[in-house]
């Protein structure tokens, strides 16, 4: 009976492996924006293979990074710190500033983010690997109004 259970908790243990192995998540149209003071804030799209959760960001570029919704209550606009973003297999979860809710909070920075540096944020899920992506440092609102008005 004991060895059954042994070998039903490896299988299991392997099959989480195995999840861990697979799961794969894709940061795509990434970048910061300049900076006034010493904070910043930094925008991206993940996609998972899997059900998975951001859960922490780190830099070098700053003291602590936080992933932050906003919400309007009673006439006052509010930010409130995630603690983890969930990701649902399959289904992009935009942290962009034309989705309007959400954003990465890069606090404490080391040096004002200026257009045309790069900073590097480090992604650690539950279940995928972590990974470093560098983001382009641009000012995506002037970007937008430049391209508009071609």
């Amino acid at each position: 009976m004991l060895n059954k259970s042994i070998r039903a908790f490896a299988a299991a243990c392997c099959l989480l492996a195995a999840s861990a192995a697979n799961a794969a998540v894709s940061i795509s149209d990434a970048y910061a924006e300049p900076s006034r003071g010493d904070v910043g804030v930094a925008f991206f799209t993940a996609l998972s293979t899997e059900n998975d959760s951001i859960l922490s960001i780190t830099s070098e570029c700053c003291k602590a990074v936080e992933l932050h919704t906003s919400d309007m209550t009673n006439g006052i606009m509010r930010m409130r710190k995630l603690d983890a973003l969930e990701l649902k297999a399959g289904t992009p979860a935009p942290v962009q500033r034309a989705q309007g809710v959400m954003h990465t909070m890069l606090i404490g920075l080391t040096a004002p983010l200026k257009k045309g540096d790069a900073v590097k944020l480090t992604f650690r899920f539950k279940h995928a690997p972590q990974q470093t992506v560098t983001l382009p440092v641009r000012d995506a609102a002037k970007d937008a109004h430049a391209h508009h008005a071609h």
